[in-house]
């Protein structure tokens, strides 16, 4: 074996043992996910913007429907301090990932204070964090057609 091939191969034996293979996803990240839904949820109820943002990482992003982005904590809690909600509900219909990330797509319901109520459904993207486990980093929704 010659100097080339001998360092290919030492390249290879280390590039291979540095690899670390995706954390698994299971049903107990799965859960996780659910309960910042509650999380989020309980906080849009009472009002609480800061609560509301913290399901998301620092540096989150949400799209509202046929509005401007915004992006990072301040600007997610600004945006949930816009009002509260009596009731939301998040009903998850897919939760998958790997490693870092994870996606879920489903459907919610909110009732404002008046009573009125509105569906839709919804598109989130999801990190694992370090020190704070799952966080929502990118959120888009769409509300469904008013009922003719």
């Amino acid at each position: 074996m010659g100097p080339r091939a001998g360092f290919i191969l030492t390249f290879s034996i280390v590039a291979a043992c540095g690899r670390q293979a995706p954390q698994a996803f299971d049903e107990a990240d799965r859960s996780a996910i659910r309960s910042a839904h509650v999380e989020r949820a309980q906080a849009m109820m009472k009002g609480d913007a800061k609560g509301a943002a913290a399901v998301a990482t620092e540096d989150g992003v949400i799209m509202p429907p046929g509005l401007p982005a915004r992006e990072g904590r301040g600007a997610l809690e600004e945006w949930f301090s816009q009002g509260r909600a009596a009731a939301v509900e998040f009903e998850p219909l897919v939760i998958e990932g790997e490693g870092r990330w994870a996606y879920d797509r489903g459907k919610f319901r909110v009732t404002n204070p008046d009573g009125a109520k509105r569906t839709g459904e919804y598109l989130w993207v999801w990190r694992r964090e370090p020190d704070a486990g799952w966080r929502v980093h990118i959120a888009m929704w769409d509300w469904d057609p008013p009922p003719s």
